[in-house]
Formats: C-alpha cells, structure tokens, sequence
C-alpha cells in the first residue's frame, strides 16, 4: 500500500501494471480512496492472473509449460557441463495470455 501511495501522488500518471495481481490491487484500493477513476483516468493492469478481488486485466503465465522448461534447461546444463564442457543457452521465451477483465 505505501508503494501505490507513492506512486498515485504523481498526478501525470495514466496507467500502472505491476508485477503481481496483488500489488495491482493495492493501487486499485488507494486510486478508489482517493478518487481516481478507474479505467477513466487510471488504466491498471495486473500479472499472474490470481484469484483476487476485483477481477482485474492480467497477464497470464503458463505455470506448468515454465515448470517444465525450468527442469529441461537444468538438465541442459547438467549434461553440457559434465559430460561437453560447454555453456548451453540459459533462458526461453514462452507464450503468455492477456485476460481482459471489465473495469472496476
């Protein structure tokens, strides 16, 4: 909460997106206390997709497709460090989903 005070005391802002759907409901609770209209003059946007209150716009993560490629990367690197001696490329790109929701 006392970083989404700070952050809606800047009068310019427009639209906030944070890095997990609870911290966008804190900006949601402090924008309603203070009389910023949401989406009308705040747009806000959520990540993780969590089963929170209100019902927010939020980027979903593939949780098991991530679990999965975190365990294939490890067994990459296991093998090309004992067995190739070699450094495998350490990072992926997954699909993610937008899921609009109605304003608050």
């Amino acid at each position: 909460m006392i970083a989404a005070e700070k952050l809606l005391q800047h009068r310019e802002l427009t639209a906030t997106f944070a890095s997990n759907d609870d911290m966008t409901a804190a900006v949601v609770a402090v924008a309603h206390r203070k009389h910023i209209e949401i989406p009308q003059q705040l747009a806000v946007v959520g990540f993780d997709d969590t089963n929170i209150w209100p019902q927010l716009t939020t980027v979903q993560q593939p949780i098991k497709n991530m679990a999965i490629a975190a365990v294939d990367l490890l067994i990459e690197k296991i093998k090309a460090d004992t067995l190739l001696d070699i450094k495998v490329k350490n990072n992926r790109i997954l699909d993610y989903t937008i899921v609009e929701r109605e304003p608050v």
